[in-house]
This record gives structure tokens, C-alpha cells and sequence, in this order.
């Protein structure tokens, strides 16, 4: 279901729960657990949607760009990326909400049980990341299943290149699609692409992709 900008602090929009009002933005005032149970919520209820990462960089450019802030809009799930955006939402009664990362939230999705029925999708990285993160969370995480990796060249996708992606992803057939090509791209890529594709779900995560990989490089080897 999707949520219009705030147009007041604490406004909640359908099944959704409260929301921050910044900048005129809706960001859902949660924090890392809220945010995994609104993801368990919306893959349960066959919904189809995508989830944006809302920081301060984000916000700046809903406010200049009108269809950055009707991206965030129409997503099923905006969490508070940032601490600035966690003190807009404390500083109007949203006390538990805290900020939920990107790397975070990939994390413990694939580490949780209530998730390991899901295949997933990574979009994103320089080139090979998305491939040695999806064998690294395979390691780490052995009931992860992978219908794929893409990564996009440094610049928009043309219409055949786009076309072809949604014919590759659709072949797949994801329950989850993880993008990872920084703020504002992804969220005007998952807004684009959500309709063409058969996935539950399109998660915004930035930079995940080199800071997981990077995490999992430097872990301890046992």
C-alpha cells in the first residue's frame, strides 16, 4: 500500500504505522526490529512493493526533484536512514525510532528464520561484488537461496538494457530484489521497475553491497 508525504508528525497511512513528518517526507518511525517485522508483514500479505532508505542526502533531493518524493511515496516501507532523520522523528514523539541501515537491515534478513524461504536478486556493485556478496551470504548463511546477480555499468540503463533486466528477472523469479546503486537512483529505479518484474519485494539498500562484503572479508576465519 502505498503513503503520501506527511503532512503532519505522527500521521500513519493505511496498515502503515506512524510516521515522521521530514521535510514533508513520510519516514515510518521504526527501528531496526520494527523495520523487520514491516518486511515480514509485507512479504507475508502478497503485497508487492519496494522499500527506500530515507537519509538527509534523500530528503534534499525529494524536495528538488518531484519524482524522488513521489518514489518515497508510493513505497511500501520508507525507514529512517540517518541520524538526522531519527532526530526530526524523537524530536516529534517518535522515541523508539532509531536508525536503520542498509547493511543492517541485509543482514539480519538473511540471518533470521523467518526469512530463509525467500530467493533473492542482487542489483548493484562494482563489478563482481554482487556475485562474491550473494557466495559470501551463501557461506554465512547456507539455506540462502540466489536466483541471481546484475551489475549495471556506471550509468542509467538504456530502455533495451532495462528491458532486458526485467526479462532476466522475471526468469528468475525473486521473492526479493536487494539494490544497491545509492540514493536517489535506486529509489527511481525500484519506482520503474517494480511493475515489469514477478518479485515480492525491492529493497533500496546504498552502499550495502561493499559494506557487508567488506564486513565478511574482515570477519574471523574459523
Amino acid at each position: 500500500m502505498s503513503h503520501a508525504p506527511a503532512t503532519k508528525a505522527g500521521v500513519s497511512h493505511g496498515i502503515l504505522g506512524p510516521c515522521a513528518n521530514v521535510l514533508g517526507i513520510a519516514v515510518e518511525a521504526l527501528n531496526l526490529e520494527g523495520a523487520l517485522a514491516r518486511v515480514a508483514q509485507i512479504l507475508r500479505s502478497g503485497r508487492r512493493g519496494y522499500v527506500c532508505a530515507v537519509g538527509v542526502h534523500g530528503i534534499l533531493e525529494a524536495r528538488r526533484n518531484p519524482d524522488v518524493a513521489q518514489a518515497y511515496a508510493e513505497a511500501a516501507l520508507a525507514i529512517p536512514d540517518g541520524t538526522p532523520t531519527v532526530w526530526v522523528g524523537r524530536l516529534q514523539k517518535h522515541a523508539s525510532m532509531d536508525h536503520v541501515t542498509g547493511p543492517s537491515l541485509m543482514q539480519e534478513v538473511f540471518s533470521r528464520e523467518e526469512f530463509a524461504g525467500y530467493s533473492h536478486f542482487f542489483y548493484g556493485g562494482k563489478e563482481g561484488v554482487a556475485g562474491e556478496l550473494a557466495a559470501n551470504m551463501v557461506r554465512q548463511f547456507p539455506w540462502t537461496r540466489v536466483a541471481g546477480t546484475y551489475t549495471p555499468p556506471f550509468r542509467e540503463l538504456t530502455a533495451a538494457e532495462e528491458s532486458d533486466l526485467a526479462q532476466t528477472i522475471r526468469a528468475y523469479k525473486p521473492d526479493l530484489v536487494w539494490v544497491g546503486i545509492g540514493t536517489p537512483r535506486q529509489d527511481l529505479f525500484m519506482r520503474r521497475m517494480l511493475p515489469l518484474l514477478e518479485t515480492r519485494l525491492m529493497l533500496g539498500v546504498g552502499a550495502a553491497f561493499d559494506f557487508t562484503l567488506a564486513g565478511s572479508r574482515n570477519a574471523p576465519r574459523g
